[in-house]
């Protein structure tokens, strides 16, 4: 048999638990709820429960990611394939536009510019050995202009000599062609200009024309002295 304990302080029952451990046991149950007993467990699960939460979350998470990153890849593919899309459509405009323009310049550029006598130089249709290039070479030959600036001559779209109405001087104009215009066909017409001055010794006008301008660089075409000639698409069929 057990042998009987005798209790004088809370000590001796605090020695008494710690030797019987079913005594702790039993009283804990008589002063705990069984709520309060399964508390363990219950929290158990619920860790358990929030941790499978997470890890779902976080895969979805990282799906969710990896869906989005598919996302902006094809549509960073979408914005790529339209750009060129979007460039080659105004190539083709550009291209069908000066060819148009190949029978359609003189007057226009007659009427712009108040020229008469006008001649086309070049094109991608006509080139004027005589009256061009040779002034052209001599000039490169001889330092007067850059290999850059040669080539810069050989790219322009159109360029066009006449006679000033007003005063009857030569006038050059070098022009740039596109559907639509921007900041760099109006530097291009500038250039070419610049240098027909330079080896002609004669006025040369910078000129753009196409089927559309945004104002900024119509603001800027008008600030650096280019002629902007906007065509009408339906009058250009």
């Amino acid at each position: 048999m057990t042998a009987p304990y005798t209790i004088h302080t809370i000590q001796d029952l605090i020695r008494i638990l710690d030797e019987s451990p079913e005594w702790k046991e039993e009283i804990r149950r008589q002063i705990l709820t069984d709520e309060l007993m399964n508390m363990p467990a219950v929290l158990s699960a619920f860790i358990e429960s929030t941790n499978t939460f997470i890890e779902s979350t976080n895969a979805f998470i990282e799906s969710t990611n990896a869906f989005i990153e598919s996302a902006n890849r094809q549509f960073r593919l979408f914005e790529e394939r339209f750009d060129r899309l979007e460039a080659d459509v105004a190539t083709l405009r550009g291209d069908n536009l000066e060819m148009k323009m190949h029978r359609r310049i003189l007057p226009l550029i007659s009427q712009r510019l108040g020229l008469r006598a006008v001649r086309l130089v070049q094109n991608a249709f006509v080139w004027s050995e005589e009256r061009l290039m040779n002034p052209l070479d001599e000039a490169n030959f001889a330092d007067i202009i850059t290999d850059r600036q040669y080539n810069r001559i050989l790219q322009t779209d159109a360029i066009v000599r006449g006679i000033d109405k007003q005063n009857g001087t030569p006038v050059w104009a070098g022009i740039e062609i596109s559907g639509g215009v921007h900041e760099n066909d109006i530097t291009r017409a500038q250039a070419t200009a610049e240098i027909l001055s330079t080896v002609f010794g004669e006025k040369a006008v910078p000129v753009v024309i196409g089927y559309h301008i945004d104002p900024r660089d119509h603001e800027l075409a008008d600030r650096s002295d280019v002629a902007v000639l906007i065509l009408d698409p339906q009058r250009m069929r």
